[in-house]
């Protein structure tokens, strides 16, 4: 049995839960068939990395992050972490898609981080 986590109904972009730049989240919790969709407001010229952390001995977990632009990325390896980057190219929501590879579940905690030219 996996129980989901507090943010939970976010297994779609209309449903995304939105996160602050600057700011770790504890206590997440992908289970099979299960994707988190976490969210925030990107600012053109900025860029949004997500990290998240987990115990890759129990499942591998990886990660994309969209923007309204059509921009895209992702990280897929193995391990116990995954890290992706993407520079907005336009102000408006970017989104963070966390899900098990073949269906794995996992705890995981995330870390979202956006840097913007001065």
């Amino acid at each position: 049995m996996c129980a989901d986590d507090a943010f939970e109904d976010n297994d779609a972009p209309e449903q995304a839960r939105v996160v602050e730049a600057g700011a770790t989240y504890d206590n997440l919790q992908i289970c099979a068939y299960d994707v988190d969709w976490p969210t925030l407001d990107g600012d053109a010229e900025c860029s949004l990395t997500a990290r998240i952390a987990f115990d890759g001995t129990v499942a591998d977990l990886d990660l994309t992050i969209l923007d309204g632009a059509d921009g895209f990325t992702g990280s897929y390896g193995v391990g116990e972490s995954e890290e992706a980057t993407l520079d907005a190219v336009a102000t408006g929501p970017m989104y963070i898609q966390v899900f098990g590879h073949e269906l794995g579940q996992a705890p995981y905690s995330l870390e979202v981080m956006v840097v913007c030219p001065r």
